[in-house]
């Protein structure tokens, strides 16, 4: 019988790879505790390290794999012809807001159309 792989979100590989960068943790340990394969661990932090090279940010994985999940929000609430829900144009400023994932929002877009 084949076994699944298993699979990791994006936050706790983030959480992993901060035990080795941030908290200066031996990559092993770090694999050993999480019952992961250490190849596994090593591939997230040389990842990590090669899009982060410069050590002066003081951006850890955490931050980062939240920072690309908003600007991944960013970037498809830019496009408001690809979305199911309208954007609403709100001032003088043309600022936009995008109702996708407020659901007790819906009331406020009915009168705002």
């Amino acid at each position: 019988m084949t076994e699944k792989r298993r699979q990791f979100s994006p936050q706790f590989k983030a959480e992993a790879v901060q035990m080795v960068v941030g908290l200066g943790r031996s990559l092993a340990a770090v694999a050993r505790d999480l019952e992961i394969n250490p190849g596994t661990l090593g591939n997230w932090v040389k990842a990590w390290r090669e899009e982060n090279p410069d050590p002066a940010p003081a951006t850890n994985p955490v931050e980062a794999a939240g920072v690309a999940e908003m600007e991944s929000e960013i970037r498809r609430c830019s496009e408001p012809e690809a979305l199911p829900w309208p954007v609403v144009e709100l001032g003088r400023d043309g600022i936009k807001v995008c109702l996708t994932q407020i659901p007790e929002m819906h009331s406020i877009r009915k009168i705002l159309a």
